[in-house]
């Protein structure tokens, strides 16, 4: 069964995906603000190790696919 945490994680990561998929520019700056911005509707759900750690997750998915086919 999943849990309030893990769905508000989910959805989190859902709209960012989205966001990419949806953008006429992949290598925009605001994609990175965007994710850090994203992650103030969390703090409440998540501790401060949490929130850096799915920072560096959400970054590292956002480089690889920016990075892809260039």
């Amino acid at each position: 069964m999943i849990n309030e945490k893990q769905k508000r994680i989910i959805e989190f990561i859902r709209n960012r995906i989205d966001a990419w998929e949806n953008t006429n520019d992949i290598s925009s700056p605001t994609h990175i603000c965007e994710i850090e911005a994203l992650e103030i509707g969390l703090t409440d759900v998540l501790r401060e190790i949490e929130l850096l750690e799915l920072d560096d997750i959400i970054q590292e998915m956002y480089f690889f696919i920016r990075g892809c086919c260039q």
